[in-house]
């Protein structure tokens, strides 16, 4: 009995230690600083805004003739298993036709989605590299070039490939979920 109790308060001891930790790091202006990070993003997001557009929809119209070449498959082996030999060749061609669509338009977004990258990539380091020129150089001085270096490069490559795909794959990967589910419901 005595020990389901202290269980209970190293449970509850636990629990408030996470949740001392998430108040520690809201005083401390970690989420703000999270937070404050995504809006930098999301700026650079705005300005490709129909280049999101169009890989978002590519992005849905190939998840789409995914799932049609799934149920064309499903119709395939029922005409198969059922000698409906009649239907086969209809089967086929929606089948080959659905799979070359879904990769001819997999390779179209990632072409696109590299390009977009590339773009956005060199428009955030000439972003930086106008504010190195402009900052203090005895301040930048106290990095290592090598930090300076990898900061210019790195990161900034990490930025440009979230600016343009985080809110194209939310949008794909809910409606992919959605689309599997009716699917298979189906």
């Amino acid at each position: 009995m005595l020990d389901d109790e202290n269980q209970d308060q190293s449970n509850q001891k636990i629990s408030f230690e996470s949740l001392d930790i998430l108040i520690g790091k809201w005083k401390d202006g970690t989420f703000s600083e999270i937070i404050d990070d995504w809006k930098w993003i999301f700026s650079y997001s705005k300005r490709y805004k129909g280049a999101i557009a169009f890989y978002t929809i590519l992005g849905i119209f190939s998840t789409s003739m995914g799932l049609v070449g799934s149920v064309a498959s499903k119709y395939m082996i029922d005409i198969i298993t059922g000698y409906q030999m009649s239907k086969l060749w209809i089967m086929i061609v929606i089948t080959l036709g659905s799979a070359f669509f879904s990769m001819t338009i997999g390779n179209v977004i990632g072409r696109i989605s590299t390009k977009l990258s590339i773009y956005i990539n060199n428009d955030i380091q000439a972003d930086i590299f106008d504010k190195i020129i402009d900052a203090d150089w005895m301040e930048i001085s106290q990095y290592s070039n090598g930090d300076v270096l990898n900061r210019f490069n790195s990161d900034v490559s990490t930025i440009s490939g979230n600016a343009i795909s985080w809110l194209p794959t939310i949008i794909i990967a809910v409606y992919d979920f959605i689309a599997t589910f009716v699917v298979i419901w189906h």
